[in-house]
């Protein structure tokens, strides 16, 4: 694990973009794991504006989604599509082949793990996930409890989850249940870089960072992926 700290969440989306860049320098359309949330909100947002200056490696990429709201489609405010959708496909301007994201109003949740499995495997495997990190320690919607041999599935979500959630909707939202990329699918990616910011992450920060290994706090099993790498800034940092 490769932990870089940064004075403030300006410096750490610009040093994530530089270390990015230069992880997929060599491919020509590797396939993205983008979370929502405000933690890598503003990492897209220099993805989008490099773009709109002329660069174009952005728009060549393919996108997946990482988790959504069960109950939840794109067209619902709030949700992980209708974010992933208004940040950064629809800017970057990309073909519908390009990205794919959970619909969270399937009829059969079955299909849908099954479906962005597919999705995964014919773009090649993850070449880069891009996640945060939850209040409870969190990695996408895989909740304490969560081991490193699951997979694409449905998890039911914790209070801490559900509370902090609700930041996300003008009007209180009845959640229960995540659709999400397991461990194991994170596993497999060839780079994981999870980004962290403000000084409410900094308690879980210093709890995972200085902890062992422990399906409780579920980015303890990335821990051991040879090419992960932490961003933090100085907040989020502040108690290591």
């Amino acid at each position: 694990m490769n932990i870089h700290r940064l004075s403030n969440p300006y410096s750490l989306a610009w040093t994530a973009q530089e270390a990015i860049d230069e992880w997929m320098g060599q491919r020509s359309n590797p396939l993205i794991c983008v979370a929502s949330g405000s933690s890598p909100e503003a990492l897209y947002q220099r993805w989008v504006d490099a773009y709109r200056n002329g660069e174009q490696r952005y728009q060549k990429w393919n996108y997946v989604g990482l988790d959504e709201w069960w109950g939840l489609g794109k067209d619902d405010a709030g949700s992980c599509a209708d974010f992933l959708l208004e940040k950064v496909f629809s800017p970057l301007q990309l073909n519908t082949d390009q990205y794919t994201y959970f619909n969270g109003k399937a009829t059969d949740p079955n299909e849908e793990c099954a479906r962005i499995e597919q999705y995964v495997k014919a773009k090649g495997g993850i070449h880069l996930a891009v996640l945060g990190l939850g209040m409870n320690g969190h990695i996408g919607l895989n909740e304490p409890g969560s081991t490193i041999t699951d997979r694409t599935r449905t998890t039911a979500l914790s209070q801490t989850t559900i509370d902090v959630a609700q930041k996300y909707f003008t009007i209180p939202t009845m959640l229960s249940t995540g659709i999400t990329l397991g461990i194991a699918n994170l596993l497999e990616a060839e780079h994981l870089v999870i980004l962290v910011q403000g000084k409410h992450k900094a308690p879980i920060v210093k709890e995972w960072l200085t902890g062992a290994f422990n399906e409780n706090l579920p980015a303890s099993l990335l821990m051991h992926h040879e090419n992960l790498h932490v961003f933090l800034d100085q907040e989020a940092a502040s108690l290591i």
